[in-house]
């Protein structure tokens, strides 16, 4: 999939089974990740903190209280603008998230990233730019590039992640409103978001409704894939009732050809405009160590997103396959819950014959031990069980397991917490069920 985007126009082209989809909601920008995804809906709840819907008096005039308060909104951006600092969180309907933070004292910039299991920092002054990236082991390696840097793709659209406003926007929107294509759907609101006073609006979009002249005007055709591959658009979004800036927007719609719904929500948790500091991360490595760090968080993602993709399978569970895979405990810690993050550790330990994934195992650490202990017929590790009528069960077990047979192909189920382990004495464990 390719996505690209314009800062001073609404249109994002998102390349999807071969089309281009334009979203042009005024001059809204609206980054919208197109992920098929049948029968799953992102968008069902009420916006936070906001009392209950109020019908709209249709009027869809540019002096209603929803188009005023749009229309307000984007005046206030124009004369906004740095420092400030500000947290958001990226959601699409195939469950891929993304938070970004930012900060820009109106001199220097820094962007941090946190997706799947990496966190990746920007720092751009006038003059310097340095690439971070947290690793699976919780080290952060920085480096500084130089001008011709191989480095320098991984800082390409960063600048346009900072707020940056089209001045064309009143306008742009304005004409909408005029040709019917934005209607809004429930009168404005209060709401709070970020801990922040904004104001809700709610509203659809359909292209449908352009005779030849408007589409002209527009720059539109009669085919365009608005009118024709994608439909039935609502969105909504809070405007910070201080700066205009939006605080919450969702955009909802049908990929007309399967009659498949897909989202995409963007929320702020924070957003803060005064005492605003930047702190220059402190440069530790070279370009070819950060170069090969990267290199190895991108692989390892893409592992994981290609296994939930492709199997349909849980994060956890990926993140397990891949901790194992390329023999890393530290991947465990991308799991999407502590149990998630505990088992994959416990599998880890069993499955490479490494006891240091016990030890990070969290509350299934005294499992873990008495597991590796009977598949590798060393009663030392029972030592490491704090749970004493368990270690002592580890010690039985191992002895029995060493005086028994020697035929490796030999399997003995052992129960020893919350969930049960096949145990073969060949030295491996039989993975359980996918973690929840």
């Amino acid at each position: 999939m390719e996505q690209t985007k314009t800062e001073n126009n609404s249109q994002i082209n998102v390349k999807k089974n071969g089309g281009n989809l334009p979203l042009m909601i005024g001059s809204i920008l609206v980054l919208a990740v197109l992920v098929v995804a049948a029968g799953y809906y992102w968008m069902n709840a009420p916006a936070p903190n906001t009392p209950e819907n109020k019908p709209i008096t249709q009027d869809n005039s540019l002096t209603s209280p929803a188009a005023k308060a749009m229309l307000d909104a984007y005046a206030k951006q124009q004369n906004f603008s740095a420092p400030y600092s500000l947290e958001y969180t990226e959601n699409t309907s195939d469950g891929s998230k993304i938070i970004v933070s930012l900060i820009d004292d109106g001199k220097n910039k820094y962007a941090t990233a946190i997706r799947v299991i990496s966190r990746r920092q920007v720092y751009l002054a006038p003059n310097e730019t340095i690439v971070c990236e947290k690793n699976f082991a919780g080290k952060e390696n920085c480096a500084k590039l130089g001008e011709n840097s191989s480095l320098q793709n991984y800082t390409i659209g960063i600048d346009s992640l900072f707020l940056s406003f089209d001045p064309t926007a009143k306008s742009a929107d304005s004409t909408l409103i005029k040709m019917g294509v934005l209607e809004f759907t429930q009168e404005p609101q209060e709401a709070q978001v970020a801990n922040r006073k904004c104001t809700l609006v709610r509203y659809t979009l359909d292209y449908t409704k352009l005779n030849a002249t408007q589409l002209a005007l527009l720059g539109m055709e009669s085919n365009d894939t608005l009118r024709t591959v994608f439909g039935n658009f609502s969105a909504s979004r809070c405007f910070d009732a201080k700066t205009g800036v939006v605080l919450d927007q969702h955009l909802q719609y049908v990929y007309l050809k399967s009659n498949q719904t897909m989202a995409y929500d963007k929320i702020f948790s924070s957003f803060e405009t005064e005492n605003i500091k930047i702190s220059v991360p402190e440069v530790n490595v070279d370009e070819k160590k950060l170069q090969t760090s990267l290199q190895e968080m991108d692989a390892v993602i893409g592992q994981i997103e290609e296994c939930t993709a492709s199997n349909a399978a849980n994060l956890s569970k990926c993140v397990m396959i891949s901790a194992i895979d390329r023999q890393s405990v530290e991947i465990c810690q991308a799991a999407d819950s502590q149990q998630g993050k505990d088992n994959c550790a416990l599998n880890y330990a069993l499955r490479t014959m490494d006891a240091n994934g016990c030890e990070k195992a969290g509350e299934m650490k005294d499992e873990c031990y008495v597991n590796y202990a009977y598949t590798s017929s060393d009663d030392s590790y029972c030592t490491l069980v704090m749970n004493e009528s368990l270690k002592s069960e580890c010690v039985k077990i191992v002895a029995e397991g060493l005086s028994s047979t020697n035929t490796t192909s030999e399997s003995t189920p052992k129960t020893t917490g919350s969930e049960q382990v096949n145990i073969t004495k060949s030295g491996a464990g039989v993975l359980p069920g996918a973690p929840t």
